[in-house]
């Protein structure tokens, strides 16, 4: 699995990624982490004879859980046990206003064993936090590399016609991922954790949630004026639910061979609506590229409609009211940045009104024709 940096490529110092990064790893003994969880994986496990460690190290990107990347040698007595290991813990900081570790490991699972998508493997999930000082979820971890940069590096200077080619074989993934039987997976109960009775219902009232989470009053007009908007400008209709990756783009997916060979990050997996997903992983290139780098997209990448056109193509189903949710989408992606850049700005690795006036932040009032925030 390759190291990534999944907070928008390229201006991880501006976001306080790298400070962030390297605070995490002054905090770390590696190596008495490595041993405490050789010991738990010893227990778990018995039929694992041994195991030692390899190599230990932390991806270089992140912006909520803690990641580990754990190479071990061991003598399994029954079968082949993978080599390559990634625990993710559950983080101190939540970045989400409500963090169900279990219910991710539920999903990210059944993605893997029931759908076509490329998921990694999911081992195991471990609610006991006596053993490595918190929740975690171990899983299997895929050779790759992922969309790191859009202003340098592999995807920077691939051809314009190999960009494309990737896109699309994303965008089928992702419709893969879709398919996936929600009664047949057992998770009708995966859906958002508040009240509703439809999934539009659901995410209004999270929205809503996750608002009065990272505010204390009106500090942010824009945020306000896009949940006013998805409240007034409801679809009438019901939409059919769908698994949700909730983080879809690029950025979360590691690229072998030119084709996709691991779907990561599935810290907002949810029961939900594929528009939302979809329009998510679409608009969310643009954002990264003309709001957090500041740059034109690259050349080759397909635009917003034409994306979610061949989505229909290939999934046999409408997107539907696509503003709609791709304002949505927009909204989510504010609300995450924002929540970090909360931690972050507490921390002094950004100054606090960056808070006010990120990249995602002018990019929803641009989609709703709105003044951007002032510095």
């Amino acid at each position: 699995m390759s190291e990534r940096d999944p907070s928008a490529t390229g201006v991880g110092e501006r976001y306080g990624q790298s400070s962030f990064t390297q605070n995490l790893l002054d905090r770390r003994d590696l190596a008495s982490f490595a041993n405490r969880f050789l010991r738990w994986l010893s227990v778990q496990q018995p039929a694992i004879e041994d195991p030692e460690l390899v190599q230990i190290r932390m991806p270089s990107g992140g912006s909520s859980s803690e990641l580990f990347l754990i190479d071990i040698e061991s003598k399994a007595s029954e079968g082949t046990f993978p080599s390559s290991l990634v625990v993710r813990l559950e983080p101190q900081y939540h970045v989400y206003p409500i963090v169900d570790l279990g219910q991710q490991f539920r999903c990210a699972d059944a993605a893997n064993r029931m759908s076509d998508a490329p998921v990694p493997a999911h081992y195991w999930y471990e609610s006991d936090r006596s053993h490595l000082g918190a929740p975690f979820v171990v899983c299997e971890a895929r050779d790759g590399v992922a969309v790191d940069s859009v202003t340098d590096g592999w995807f920077f200077e691939a051809s314009p016609e190999q960009r494309e080619s990737l896109w699309w074989s994303s965008v089928e993934a992702l419709a893969d991922l879709h398919r996936l039987g929600i009664a047949e997976a057992k998770l009708e109960d995966a859906v958002l954790a508040v009240d509703g009775s439809t999934p539009l219902d659901r995410y209004l009232r999270y929205w809503r949630l996750y608002a009065d989470f990272v505010s204390t009053g009106s500090e942010f007009p824009v945020i306000e004026e896009a949940l006013s908007y998805l409240s007034s400008s409801r679809p009438l209709e019901t939409l059919p639910e769908a698994f949700v990756w909730g983080d879809a783009r690029l950025g979360n997916i590691l690229y072998a061979d030119g084709q996709p060979n691991a779907l990561v990050d599935f810290e907002f997996a949810h029961v939900g609506l594929r528009e939302f997903d979809v329009a998510f992983f679409s608009f969310m290139d643009r954002v990264i590229a003309e709001y957090f780098n500041e740059v034109p997209r690259l050349e080759g990448l397909p635009g917003h409609d034409e994306t979610l056109d061949y989505y229909e193509s290939v999934a046999g189903c409408r997107i539907r009211d696509r503003h709609y949710f791709t304002v949505m989408a927009s909204a989510y992606n504010t609300l995450a940045v924002t929540r970090v850049l909360q931690g972050r700005a507490a921390q002094g690795f950004v100054p606090e009104e960056f808070v006010r006036t990120h990249g995602p932040m002018n990019a929803l009032a641009d989609l709703l024709g709105i003044a951007r925030p002032a510095a």
